[in-house]
């Protein structure tokens, strides 16, 4: 299987819009994943740095913070293991991260059919800690990314805040580490926002859909990486990521599952296997 050509015809279309709007202000929206945060990395690698660094603005939403700031580790040598080791090791990380032992997807069914978070903490932290170096996680995440635009939910707002100076964050000071805590943490996995704890996930912000409307239907170009859209929408057009007889909502159900129960899902490594091969 040649992975080469696959990346290249996965990420034609990026290129693509990157040449017609040469001249103009663009912008790359990567949409929400699930857990499965390796989904957007095969269309990153197959365009590479120097076409993503051409996009005015990455405007990354849950997942896709780490599928983005994965890459860009990648990118500059910050994995803390060889590339060959998170093939088969991440997704048995990520599941280990989250049932520590045998009858814990028991003790998550029942918080769940009983309304409570899954998680009393954020389990991928363990991830972060096990995919990258120390000094990556510590860096400040406008110095791996100048065009970086993440968003994250608000406690006391109704929809997602793009964490920018504009918006009041001090972003020189935020940490790669500290920006995945805010982008990841998933209310119902774990744990409701507060005013101590006030950042979460912004896919589960309450007007979350107007948020996102207002970038797809502004007057700049955007392109969108997408597991949920597909049609052209004003001035953005969607890359789809599943293929065409998969069901978003089921996919997205099946990847949960898979953390939650802690079966293995074969397509973290498929996904890493068409990124890096």
């Amino acid at each position: 299987m040649n992975y080469k050509n696959q990346r290249e015809n996965l990420s034609a279309p990026i290129r693509n819009f990157i040449q017609r709007h040469e001249s103009e202000s663009t912008r790359l929206l990567l949409e929400g994943t699930g857990p499965r945060v390796t989904m957007m990395m095969p269309y990153l690698s197959g365009v590479g740095m120097e076409v993503l660094e051409k996009f005015s603005e990455i405007h990354v939403f849950s997942g896709s913070t780490f599928a983005y700031i994965n890459y860009i580790a990648f990118e500059k040598n910050h994995y803390l293991h060889p590339l060959k080791t998170y093939y088969g090791g991440l997704d048995k990380a990520i599941r280990y991260a989250h049932n520590k032992s045998r009858f814990q997807p028991l003790y998550q069914m029942i918080k769940f059919l009983t309304g409570k978070p899954l998680y009393g903490n954020l389990p991928y932290k363990e991830i972060f800690d096990y995919a990258f170096t120390r000094e990556f996680l510590d860096t400040p995440f406008t110095e791996v990314s100048s065009n970086l635009v993440p968003y994250i939910g608000v406690y006391g707002k109704d929809h997602p805040v793009a964490l920018t100076k504009e918006n009041g964050f001090e972003t020189d000071k935020i940490t790669v580490e500290e920006l995945l805590t805010m982008a990841m943490k998933v209310p119902f996995l774990y744990g409701r926002a507060t005013k101590q704890d006030p950042y979460y996930d912004a896919n589960y912000c309450r007007n979350f859909k107007t948020g996102r409307d207002q970038l797809i239907n502004s007057e700049v170009k955007t392109l969108a990486i997408s597991m949920w859209s597909k049609k052209p929408k004003g001035n953005t057009e969607f890359i789809h990521v599943l293929g065409d007889q998969e069901v978003p909502k089921k996919v997205f159900r099946n990847d949960i599952m898979s953390v939650v129960l802690n079966y293995p899902n074969p397509r973290y490594a498929q996904d890493l296997y068409l990124t890096y091969k």
